[in-house]
């Protein structure tokens, strides 16, 4: 699970590690983009993560949420120095009157990097998903 450790949410990855959730990982919306599955030069994870949610559009499918579209065409973009593409920053959407794109942004956080596809004869399954309590954590 991929999680906006931005913010307050550093703090929601390290409880996630203290309640046992080992595949929880952190992403920083601002780090340097690391991974350029479209080709295009991101100056930022949060821009390399939509352009990987923007490619993966082509062929997938969204519910009809008007929240959602509203929010994956509310952001600006513009090349930096090195031209590489940099999506608009919430406060400069702020600025213009556009409210925070969270449901797009969460979205697109599922995108941070390749996940590996469940195999079912590898792996035990969770038995959280079947009585809706953790293991670890009796909740």
């Amino acid at each position: 699970m991929f999680v906006d450790d931005g913010g307050v949410g550093g703090g929601v990855v390290d409880r996630l590690h203290q309640l046992g959730f080992y595949q929880v990982q952190g992403i920083n919306f601002g780090r340097r983009s690391d991974l350029t599955l479209t080709g295009e030069r991101a100056a930022n994870k949060r821009t390399e993560m939509w352009l990987s949610a923007r490619a993966w559009l082509a062929r997938g499918s969204l519910p009809k949420d008007d929240r959602l579209s509203a929010e994956l065409l509310a952001p600006m973009y513009r090349y930096d120095a090195t031209n590489a593409l940099v999506l608009e920053r919430k406060e400069d959407m702020k600025k213009r009157g556009i409210p925070s794109p969270d449901i797009a942004d969460a979205f697109a956080l599922t995108f941070a990097y390749p996940v590996q596809p469940w195999d079912e004869d590898e792996d035990e399954w969770d038995e959280a998903f079947e009585t809706g309590r953790c293991k670890t954590t009796g909740y």
